[in-house]
């Protein structure tokens, strides 16, 4: 039974981070939780990882963490671990430019490229809650990708 829920509320925790209804995402961030991400040091609360997901998504407005089907959605017996991946999608729709310190330098005029990258969200769970996220992207397929639009499959 413990399997099962946790498989459900993975599967709803990315269908409201999809919906952008960042409350209910919130809701199943333990208060404590920490959060850590291709990127991101040191590791972040809450409150600034949700801010970073509205940031995302205001820089790609229709990215979508693709749930049906995951490539692979799996728990422990026990319900305490979750492991999904998934495909994250996205268009950037202009106002975003790539840092200059970035391989082959900046891009000069805003992005208007499209991504398909590997999700890998690992979740340790306790009472219902998140208590321990890892997301990771493949942060350097989606920079070639947003870089040469021939990139995406």
């Amino acid at each position: 039974m413990a399997l099962r829920r946790t498989l459900d509320r993975m599967r709803a925790l990315d269908r409201a981070w999809n919906d952008r209804r960042w409350g209910d995402y919130a809701e199943f961030l333990e208060e404590n939780v920490v959060v850590h991400g291709d990127g991101a040091a040191p590791a972040l609360d809450k409150q600034a990882h949700i801010d970073q997901a509205i940031r995302f998504c205001a820089a790609f407005p229709d990215a979508h963490i693709h749930v049906n089907p995951y490539m692979a959605l799996f728990s422990s017996h026990d319900g305490r671990h979750s492991c999904a991946v998934t495909r994250l999608t996205g268009t950037a729709t202009g106002g975003l430019t790539l840092p200059a310190d970035l391989p082959g330098g900046p891009d000069a005029a805003p992005l208007k490229r499209a991504f398909d990258v590997p999700r890998l969200a690992i979740c340790r769970w306790s009472h219902g809650w998140v208590v321990d996220y890892r997301v990771h992207l493949d942060t350097a397929l989606m920079l070639l990708q947003l870089r040469d639009p021939g990139a995406v499959p």
